[in-house]
């Protein structure tokens, strides 16, 4: 299992650790992530569109 790791080294994921007890760590995307919010989005609804022409074709 890759785990979180990859996408922190490719600058995906933002690591936030807080030197607390019990230990915390949070995660939050990357403003590079965040620009790839839209593009999936977008190939979301497009595989929508191609769901209901498949099943409309069916």
């Amino acid at each position: 299992m890759l785990g979180i790791y990859p996408a922190k080294e490719d600058c995906l994921i933002i690591r936030h650790q807080y030197n607390e007890i019990p230990p915390r760590v949070e995660y939050e995307l990357s403003e590079l992530s965040q620009k790839l919010i839209v593009v999936l989005q977008s190939l979301g609804e497009w595989g929508g569109e191609v769901y209901k022409y498949k099943k409309l074709s069916d």
